[in-house]
């Protein structure tokens, strides 16, 4: 056991007594799981203010835990306090031949429960609440965000909608008509086709490449070249 605290403190004694059954001290029983072993730790010298924190170790027999049907992963420490108990932060460290070592946090010392609890099964997918869960594909007007041409099935189009049983409904989705898909190498740029995936069909879409600017210049200067000779040769005629 480790324990931490707030401010420095002398002479403390740490007394651990373990009981077969519940302590007298204890009103409420524990609910749920089964107990292996109370635990009291009482503490001379040592005000519960001034604990920070404290760490316990522990173990429990593999038999006890086979005997009742439980695993290691199983195993949370309980502390009795103000009436309450409360489930502590428990880490299995590792195991023996016989034993699973545990650790515990807690935030002060007193009656401790070394307990075994079943996890509780995740709970089924209810059909029909509008949220979609497990195995489910959609839930009343839940989708997912898919659409009739985001699910598989070949659909271009149409209005996705769920059924009673929480999957897709996909009667209004549509699909292209049969002998309608596009056809590369038929001299027609179709639907689908572009200069890029199908330039056989789709060249004439293709932009044309730039003209380099000394083109430009060069017809300039040829423009001004005629008008010069044209002025030139009937001034001077």
């Amino acid at each position: 056991m480790t324990i931490e605290v707030n401010n420095k403190a002398n002479k403390v004694t740490i007394t651990i007594s373990k009981y077969s059954g519940q302590p007298a001290v204890v009103t409420h029983n524990i609910t749920g799981g089964k107990v292996y072993q109370y635990l009291e730790i009482g503490h001379d010298n040592l005000n519960d203010s001034n604990i920070a924190s404290s760490k316990l170790r522990f173990n429990v027999t593999k038999s006890w835990l086979a005997a009742n049907g439980y695993g290691a992963n199983d195993v949370i420490l309980q502390r009795y306090s103000n009436g309450t108990w409360t489930k502590l932060a428990t880490t299995m460290l590792g195991e023996s031949a016989s034993d699973v070592e545990y650790e515990a946090n807690s935030p002060g010392l007193s009656i401790f429960a070394i307990t075994a609890e079943k996890a509780a099964a995740p709970s089924a997918a209810v059909c029909g609440n509008g949220a979609i869960e497990s195995g489910e594909q959609c839930d009343g007007s839940a989708l997912g965000g898919q659409t009739c041409t985001s699910i598989t099935g070949g659909f271009t189009g149409g209005i996705l909608s769920c059924k009673s049983d929480c999957t897709f409904n996909t009667l209004a989705c549509t699909s292209a008509p049969a002998g309608s898909e596009s056809v590369c190498g038929n001299a027609i740029c179709e639907t689908g086709e572009t200069p890029e995936n199908c330039a056989a069909d789709c060249a004439s879409q293709q932009e044309a490449p730039a003209i380099p600017y000394w083109v430009y210049i060069t017809i300039v200067v040829v423009i001004i070249v005629v008008v010069l000779g044209y002025i030139y040769y009937y001034k001077w005629k």
